[in-house]
């Protein structure tokens, strides 16, 4: 608080509705304290956009820190007259012989000589404009502090900048809540949301406002005046945006309305850069944050002539961005070359265009981005791309309708993301698109069948890698019977919904079935296209899964060589689309004693190595090669690798395709398998049974692979002298090897159980497309 022996010449009160910042005041505080203390130039600039809450900054700093200063001064820096008053009014609160000169040439002279004069006072210049204009105003001794508030991203070498940042979700929450008056603004925050009913709708409204503190204090403030609830105002900001960033209480401290202060911004850049705005408009069009500024200076060729000038020439898009930076309006990320708009400058340059305009330029930032999103996502280089574009397809996707962007170019968009997700294994959101990309084609007469058809195979295998088999089972066949009705011009399309119920097959356990229709798909596509193009090494890698599953280990074997010979020809040899191939041909090569264990290990840590390194993130495949390698490590021992190895399978496999899908099933197989090594009896029982439900619940009981856990579980209670349960187990595994053509049980019965490599494996083993 200010004391009574300092001079205090600021013509503010302190807010009562401050609130934190706590991180950037400390900032503030330990930088200025350095620079007293240094031989250095005792300045610092605060930075932002307007409504960021620079001045409140400036002002909770004074009071707070007003003890470690011999005089506290403010001046309105915006314009020279501003300036001028100011010392005025600071000479005659410092009661200066000057202050009462007529001449304001003589008064400001004496103020500076008074700055010259006077050490370790601090002088708040808020507001900076025109740097050149304030200089004249400046001390020349370097005696006191200088704190400057301005939207200029950078003051030179007046000033170290520091950039005000958006609060931070909790801030903004706690800020609007309190300007509200709904909490006490000064009481612990957490305590006070406790059985609130509206906490999840000011968490909503605050990331609307954009942890903007002005757009927060004009909304708790029209809360407060009109008595409406959060939710109230919600739907009112959702609905009308601009008439609400325009309400703007008469006795603010803030001079202006957000909508006001953002277009203040805009008319100071466009009389000197119409290409600044362009700029910002396309901005404005897509999501906020991380714009690449390839998109801008790439996409051109759908924008007008002005806006492509700008954007083709380098020189011309760097002044572009200087303009803008100049007013805060965008941030730019060297390092990443990407730009950010703050939300409510979006809001409000859109809505201050025509509507004819807006639909304009939406249809041309929407034709950017689908011209810049690749055809072709099965290359890893263009992933990095697609990730960067990939926020701006999904907001463009959710703000367009059919008056901003035409049919064919949303679906063009539609399902090339789409198509990207699912390569991702983002399954939930890729079928979303995918959906909308089909009832897109299905109220369009001019759609073709092979459209409609591709579509259905594409959402089929989404489903059937989520564990929804019969939807799956269901789009397969209707993309089949399309195909089926056009002429034989693309067997390898033709084949695509024929792979997806081969591979429903072998999950079911139907691997006779399953292994006809896959000799069906591969006589078809060498027909059209010879025995080594690379369109036969999926069904080729697919069908030597099949024949491990149903334990013909040498063709298995043959098959896999021989898919993954193909792609490699390729891709090369550490493309991570080689990863399941390579996983069929380690657990096939080992069950027919052609690898050791070691060996083996290795080449599932190569298809590990080869997920890792090229995806980044953990996936359904990834999940599928840990489970494997975790199987082998258990048949050499390494029990508690293996148990951490089958943690993080499980864990991934909850998160990209949840827990109602075969593999699941077989991972915790796995998992039981270990935990009965380990002696862990209680947590293996647990397991076994989880197992035997999720078959039980996805098939008709009666699947092959469902003796493995009934004999791990006979075990068990072998292991427990639960002989009478153990028997019924084995009368189960009787009937199951019988109805799938087995001669005998494969159950091993004895005090100390044991389980060859090969069944260890077996357990383990899953498959992915």
């Amino acid at each position: 608080m200010p004391s009574a022996e300092i001079p205090w010449c600021v013509p503010y009160q302190r807010n009562p509705f401050f609130t934190g910042r706590e991180t950037l005041l400390n900032h503030l505080h330990t930088i200025l304290s350095r620079q007293r203390n240094a031989t250095l130039t005792r300045s610092c600039a605060l930075s932002g956009p307007g409504g960021i809450g620079k001045t409140q900054v400036a002002l909770e700093y004074a009071y707070r820190y007003a003890q470690d200063y011999t005089a506290m001064l403010w001046v309105g820096a915006e314009e020279q007259e501003t300036l001028i008053s100011s010392f005025i009014s600071i000479a005659t609160c410092l009661q200066l012989p000057a202050s009462q000169q007529s001449d304001q040439n003589k008064v400001v002279a004496a103020m500076k000589n008074w700055l010259d004069t006077h050490c370790d006072w601090l002088l708040v210049l808020d507001n900076v404009e025109d740097l050149e204009m304030l200089k004249e105003f400046l001390p020349t001794a370097n005696r006191g502090t200088l704190l400057l508030t301005t939207r200029r991203y950078t003051v030179g070498t007046l000033a170290l900048s520091i950039e005000v940042p958006q609060m931070s979700l909790e801030e903004s929450v706690h800020f609007l809540l309190g300007r509200a008056r709904r909490i006490n603004p000064h009481a612990p925050f957490n305590a006070q949301l406790d059985h609130r009913p509206d906490v999840a709708t000011a968490h909503l409204l605050a990331e609307a406002m954009g942890g903007l503190p002005l757009a927060l204090d004009q909304a708790g403030s029209y809360i407060e005046e009109t008595q409406c609830s959060l939710e109230d105002f919600l739907h009112l900001f959702q609905d009308s945006p601009l008439q609400m960033l325009r309400e703007r209480n008469v006795y603010a401290d803030h001079p202006f309305s957000v909508e006001r202060t953002i277009h203040l911004s805009l008319e100071k850049v466009r009389p000197g850069s119409p290409g600044a705005i362009d700029v910002l408009t396309i901005c404005s069009f897509l999501a906020p944050d991380a714009i690449p500024e390839r998109l801008l200076t790439e996409g051109f060729s759908c924008l007008g002539p002005t806006s492509q000038t700008v954007l083709t020439t380098p020189r011309k898009f760097n002044a572009a961005l200087k303009e803008l930076l100049t007013y805060s309006l965008i941030r730019r990320h060297g390092q990443t070359k990407t730009l950010t708009i703050h939300r409510l400058v979006q809001t409000t340059l859109k809505a201050g265009l025509e509507e004819s305009v807006r639909q304009r330029w939406a249809m041309h930032v929407f034709e950017m981005v689908n011209q810049a999103f690749p055809t072709d996502q099965t290359s890893m280089e263009v992933w990095p791309w697609c990730e960067q574009l990939l926020p701006h397809a999904l907001f463009l996707i959710r703000q367009s309708d059919e008056e901003t962007c035409a049919p064919a170019t949303r679906y063009a968009l539609l399902t090339k993301t789409a198509s990207y997700l699912a390569q991702r294994e983002q399954y939930a959101k890729a079928e979303t698109l995918y959906q909308q990309a089909l009832l897109l084609l299905e109220q369009t007469p001019e759609a073709l069948d092979v459209d409609v058809a591709t579509l259905l195979n594409d959402i089929a295998d989404i489903k059937r890698k989520q564990g929804n088999y019969a939807e799956a089972e269901m789009h397969y066949q209707r993309a089949s019977e399309l195909y089926q009705q056009m002429p034989p011009s693309d067997s390898v399309q033709a084949t695509r919904p024929l792979c997806g119920l081969a591979c429903l097959l072998t999950e079911f356990g139907r691997y006779e079935e399953a292994e006809q229709l896959f000799r069906r798909i591969l006589h078809e596509r060498e027909q059209a296209l010879g025995s080594e193009h690379i369109d036969l090494a999926l069904p080729l890698e697919m069908f030597a899964t099949l024949c491990f599953r149903a334990e013909k280990y040498s063709e298995s074997r043959e098959l896999a060589q021989r898919s993954l010979r193909l792609q490699e020809q390729v891709v090369g040899p550490d493309h991570p689309c080689l990863s399941t191939v390579l996983c069929t041909l380690a657990l096939s090569s080992c069950a027919q004693g052609r690898l050791n264990s070691q060996e083996t290990q290795a080449l599932l840590l190569r298809a590990i190595a080869l997920q890792e390194k090229a995806q980044g993130v953990e996936t359904a495949e990834l999940a599928a090669l840990l489970n494997n390698l975790a199987a082998a490590y258990i048949a050499t021992g390494r029990y508690s690798e293996a148990e951490t190895l089958l943690q993080r399978a499980l864990h991934i496999q909850e998160h990209t395709c949840g827990t109602e899908t075969f593999r699941f099933a077989f991972f915790l197989d796995t998992l039981a398998m270990l935990y009965f090594k380990m002696g862990k009896y209680s947590e293996a029982e647990t397991s076994y049974l989880r197992v035997l439900q999720l078959f039980e619940q996805l098939s008709d009981a009666t699947h092959p692979a469902m003796r493995y856990p009934l004999t791990g579980l006979a075990n068990l209670y072998v292991r427990q002298g639960k002989y009478q349960e153990a028997h019924e187990l084995l009368q189960r595994i009787a009937s199951l090897s019988e109805q799938n053509n087995k001669t005998e049980a494969t159950v091993v019965l004895s005090p100390l159980p044991a389980i060859d490599t090969k069944t260890l494996n077996l357990f383990g083993f899953t498959w992915s497309e």
